[in-house]
């Protein structure tokens, strides 16, 4: 199988190129070569994020004009949205939910909303953070008690490879039962009409009984509050902080948590790993 993947020299990209060529897929990372050859597949994670500027026409050309070069492919895409996709707030959020309108658009491609991701090789976040401080450092935790989900790059990279090939059916039945109730259908009697007509449910679309358009969150299901995190990293690093707090910044959602769990490691075992690389 051969794949075009951009973003291959950042955080998830490298994860994943690494993870792709060991099990044999063919992957092309080269601008030059996204129209001149044919794939099975492209994932498009490249993106640059700064959402603390108002207007930043760099982020805006490279999240916007490269994702919509990219949906001009007729391959299947995966492409990396972000749980703040939810709550567009900044222009870094509004370049996420763009990709996902044109994923819609384009008819087969999953879109990945990815939360908070760390692992080896991550240079930012507040988990690399916390492992920059010498013990006994004083620290400024900001919004202590916001709930964030924490996943660890290598349920991400497996997140991702489980969508290269289209996946069976996953219907959310809230989503169903709302729906068969309005047109006196049974939930049942909706999946199958969705899988002989190829019509789209929500943000689900099924060509011959498979989901081929859709937005997936990427995260563990576990809230985690930003103390929780800083005293469970002192706990398992043997460091000590003096900690400072303030308030988060009024665009910062108080939670999010994830809506589809896929982990196979827990924070606990992710710092783990971390502390002992």
């Amino acid at each position: 199988m051969k794949i075009f993947l951009t973003g291959s020299t950042g955080f998830i990209g490298s994860h994943l190129l690494t993870k792709l060529q060991s099990l044999g897929y063919t992957v092309v990372t080269d601008m030059r070569f996204l129209h001149t050859q044919k794939y099975d597949c492209v994932i498009h994670l490249a993106s640059k994020n700064n959402i603390k500027n108002e207007f930043d026409p760099e982020l805006i050309e490279s999240n916007i004009i490269l994702t919509k070069e990219i949906f001009k492919v007729p391959s299947r895409i995966i492409y990396a949205s972000s749980c703040v996709a939810k709550y567009p707030l900044n222009p870094y959020a509004y370049s996420k939910l763009y990709a996902e309108h044109l994923g819609a658009i384009h008819g087969n491609a999953i879109g990945l909303r990815f939360h908070n991701v760390y692992g080896p090789g991550n240079n930012k976040g507040i988990i690399w953070w916390l492992m920059q401080q010498p013990d006994g450092a004083k620290i400024t935790v900001r919004g202590e008690q916001q709930i964030r989900d924490f996943i660890f790059i290598e349920d991400v990279v497996r997140a991702i490879l489980s969508q290269i090939q289209p996946q069976p059916i996953y219907v959310d039945m809230d989503v169903l039962r709302e729906v068969s109730i309005k047109e006196r259908f049974t939930p049942e009697q909706l999946i199958k009409l969705a899988m002989e007509q190829n019509i789209t449910i929500g943000r689900e679309r099924y060509v011959d009984g498979e989901r081929r358009h859709g937005v997936i969150d990427v995260g563990t299901g576990v809230g985690t509050t930003v103390m929780d995190l800083v005293n469970l990293y002192m706990k398992l690093s043997g460091k000590e902080f003096i900690i400072d707090v303030e308030d988060a910044a009024a665009y910062e959602p108080a939670e999010m948590i994830s809506d589809n769990i896929v982990p196979h490691i827990s924070l606990n075992n992710g710092l783990l790993k971390m502390i002992n690389v």
